[in-house]
């Protein structure tokens, strides 16, 4: 029995009690805040798979950079390999296949790191969020999620 439960809301044949955010029509899939992109004239481009808007009409990349830095941006992750992971290992198994320190980590509260191979290589970088003393959230790039999925899976059944 696996002390560890990963649930995705990234791969909807395998969800669990999660929702997938995005829609797959034609050749590139949609995120859940496709339309309201395109309705602020966010010009699509592929990405990843995905359409995903590159820069919106009334605002050139230095104004958003700006606007951005004196402000706040929204940046829509629903393209991204978002996993819940849950279990009473879900922290050393985290610990495991991360370089973060999730133990120190307050409830709520977020990191960036990087998740790594058995020999330490780093395969994608990713953020994890504490949502409790043994439940996280992780997302990672689209670009990889194919490949974190599989790596996180397979981790599972070889926790020390």
């Amino acid at each position: 029995m696996n002390r560890v439960s990963i649930l995705s809301s990234w791969r909807q044949q395998l969800i669990i009690g999660a929702r997938y955010y995005g829609e797959h029509t034609g050749d590139l899939k949609k995120t859940a805040l496709y339309d309201f992109h395109v309705s602020h004239g966010g010009r699509m481009v592929p990405f990843a798979g995905w359409s995903m808007p590159l820069q919106y009409e009334e605002l050139t990349i230095i104004n958003s950079t700006h606007h951005t830095r004196k402000a706040a941006s929204l940046f829509d992750v629903s393209h991204m390999l978002q996993l819940q992971i849950t279990g009473k290992d879900s922290l050393k198994f985290l610990e495991w296949v991360s370089v973060a320190d999730l133990q120190a980590l307050e409830n709520g509260a977020a990191t960036l790191s990087v998740l790594t191979s058995p020999s330490g290589g780093i395969l994608d970088d990713c953020i994890i969020t504490k949502d409790g003393p043994n439940s996280f959230f992780v997302v990672s790039n689209a670009g990889r999620a194919d490949h974190d999925w599989s790596h996180l899976t397979v981790c599972v059944y070889f926790l020390p």
